[in-house]
């Protein structure tokens, strides 16, 4: 019987999904703008992106703090994109994270950076990638940490033809525990 410290959920894992969008990142390295605002089309919709220029690599920090319910365990993560400008070719994402615990040093490596790509289908579309694989995050991870995500467009080696705007970040966390203290 399952109680608040042990969930059963038969053959697959509860996943539970976290959205962060363009304007929850930092900082900018490479081939990236800082965090800025686009007014355009028709209609002049106001989206919050992040610029990653076309053939350079460029990466953005962002930091949250896993619910409580989080098993430790693997990630994954979805990315929400679009290109004004290409016309064809695949964008390729990365993401790593470092969990830290109290009293643990701030200057410490991230985790193994997973790649994802995602064709591109059309100048101004909203694109949205699969599921990546499994991210582990460097550290002992357990729900209530502080966790250090770093993400990045890898455009040295993706095939876009064009300028990439990230949009937001959906990652998912398996629960295995109903604890929100």
């Amino acid at each position: 019987m399952a109680d608040k410290t042990n969930i059963q959920f038969g053959v697959r894992p509860f996943k539970k999904t976290r959205t962060y969008m363009a304007g929850s990142f930092i900082g900018g390295s490479g081939g990236a703008t800082p965090v800025a605002e686009y007014f355009g089309g028709t209609y002049n919709l106001a989206m919050i992106r992040i610029g990653y220029f076309f053939g350079y690599d460029g990466y953005h920090w962002m930091t949250d703090i896993l619910p409580k319910d989080w098993d430790g365990g693997t990630i994954t993560y979805r990315v929400y994109w679009t290109s004004l400008d290409a016309t064809s070719g695949s964008a390729k994402f990365s993401l790593s994270g470092r969990a830290f615990a109290d009293s643990d040093t701030v200057d410490q490596a991230m985790g193994t950076a997973i790649d994802l790509d995602d064709t591109f289908l059309t100048a101004g579309d909203i694109h949205i990638t699969a599921e990546s694989n499994a991210v582990t995050i460097a550290g002992s991870p357990t729900g209530g940490q502080l966790i250090q995500f770093k993400f990045g467009r890898e455009g040295t080696s993706d095939t876009i033809d064009g300028d990439v705007y990230f949009l937001g970040l959906e990652i998912q966390y398996t629960v295995t525990k109903l604890d929100e203290d």
